[in-house]
């Protein structure tokens, strides 16, 4: 071995047994080094290694604690602020939304009539659209409420009023509307953001769909007489297809109504009396139609119509009912003053007005009138009650309107 290697100091030792050789330590010296110790002994010999592991750790953790994704993915709302979030829950920016807090009420469903997160091309990228709040006079004339879309970067990519001019027996009906989000669908293969208007001076409202990339509006507009109060798309003829569904409420009849109609066929008005029927418009094909009547509660207090909370409606997935809240009180936003009086429209899979669900403080309300002699019974939450209300109900079916008894 010193012929081959012959600057190696290499010092043999004779060993006769085993024994001897554990007990050798002067052949090895084995020293307990201290954690600490070792640790810096280590980055000492791998110094490269170990100012690389560490650089890179200083960076995640810097990209972690500055979150540099700039996404947007939902939004909150205080009543004074709409605060654009990524998905980790940072918020982006805020846009001034001074809507007020009653008609959000901590609802996403609600919140999403007014503001909504949606990637418009497909590229990874979220967009957001939402209603222009304000309604101010601008040289003696009224700024309607708009929809726009803008980028993540707060650049408008697009914007649509609607200032349709339409006709009736009654009056001739000039804008200004309100605009409100429904959803977007694939409908005729583009993609197409429903919404509806309500007439600020009068009875109109209308839906209408645009393309979500454009902003452009698509030719088919349903005409109603009165108030849109809620709106879904869904799939309930079981097509495959979303469909509208919708309630509010009709001046003609003077009823609360829940109407669901096929998207394909949405252009024209929905049935109403000669008098607030649009003009020159085709009347709808449904696919159900249903008019809820004033209660005795709103007959005594002489309401024109019953009385709806707005973007309340919605469909049930557990039992796929849909739902429409209605109140029997002059107060359409609750406080501690003047509570909601409210009572829940429940409408099963067969378009059958299936349930009532009475809540409390109607209970209260009208037990009250009926104890004092104002009102007849039976007491209000009760079967017999809410059998009066379910057979005063309508049903459109084969070109007429029928009661419970018959549309079954």
């Amino acid at each position: 071995m010193k012929e081959i290697y012959p600057k190696r100091n290499l010092k043999i030792y004779t060993v006769e047994d085993i024994e001897d050789l554990l007990n050798r330590r002067n052949l090895v010296s084995i020293i307990k080094q201290k954690p600490i110790k070792r640790a810096a002994k280590f980055a000492k010999e791998h110094l490269p290694s170990v100012s690389f592991a560490v650089l890179m750790t200083i960076f995640f953790t810097y990209l972690f604690a500055i979150d540099l994704d700039d996404n947007p993915s939902f939004i909150t709302f205080d009543g004074k602020n709409a605060y654009i979030k990524n998905k980790n829950g940072k918020t982006l920016w805020n846009l001034h939304y001074p809507v007020d807090d009653k008609f959000i009420n901590g609802d996403q469903r609600a919140l999403k009539a007014f503001l909504r997160v949606i990637d418009i091309d497909d590229d990874g990228e979220n967009e957001i659209i939402y209603i222009h709040p304000q309604i101010s006079e601008k040289q003696g004339t009224m700024e309607m409420e708009k929809i726009i879309c803008i980028n993540k970067n707060k650049e408008e990519l697009w914007s649509y009023r609607f200032a349709d001019i339409v006709f009736s027996e009654r009056e001739d009906l000039h804008p200004i509307y309100s605009a409100k989000l429904i959803d977007t669908v694939t409908f005729n293969g583009s993609k197409i953001l429903f919404c509806y208007s309500n007439n600020g001076p009068s009875f109109s409202s209308a839906v209408y769909g645009l393309e979500l990339k454009t902003g452009k509006r698509i030719p088919k507009t349903l005409w109603c007489s009165r108030h849109i109060m809620g709106a879904i798309l869904k799939d309930i003829n079981k097509d495959n297809i979303s469909d509208l569904v919708m309630d509010g409420l009709d001046n003609g009849f003077e009823d609360g109504i829940i109407l669901g109609v096929e998207l394909n066929k949405m252009d024209g008005y929905r049935l109403t009396t000669n008098e607030y029927k649009i003009k020159n418009k085709k009347q709808i094909e449904p696919i159900f139609y249903i008019r809820i009547p004033k209660n005795d509660y709103d007959i005594m207090m002489n309401f024109r119509t019953p009385g709806l909370l707005q973007n309340t409606f919605l469909f049930r997935e557990n039992d796929k009912k849909l739902i429409s809240t209605f109140f029997a009180s002059k107060y359409s936003q609750p406080s501690a003053e003047n509570p909601i009086v409210s009572y829940a429209i429940e409408v099963d899979s067969n378009f059958v007005v299936d349930d009532v669900v009475i809540n409390n403080s109607l209970r209260v309300l009208r037990d009250t009138l009926v104890a004092h002699g104002k009102l007849n019974p039976p007491y209000t939450d009760t079967k017999e009650y809410k059998k009066i209300i379910k057979n005063s109900i309508l049903y459109w079916k084969n070109g007429k309107w029928v009661s419970r008894k018959e549309f079954e």
